[in-house]
């Protein structure tokens, strides 16, 4: 989800995409949100 280059860190698209999703569930606290980011992004809690 990042890229480096030259010492520059940088999202990839995917990257971007999981970065809003993630600000919005922060700012709503929504769950229904957070499941729907496992659907799209690999993430699990240990």
């Amino acid at each position: 989800m990042i890229h480096i280059e030259k010492n520059i860190v940088s999202l990839t698209k995917k990257g971007d995409e999981f970065t809003s999703k993630a600000i919005d569930y922060i700012m709503t606290n929504e769950d229904a949100q957070i499941e729907d980011m496992k659907d799209d992004f690999f993430l699990f809690r240990g």
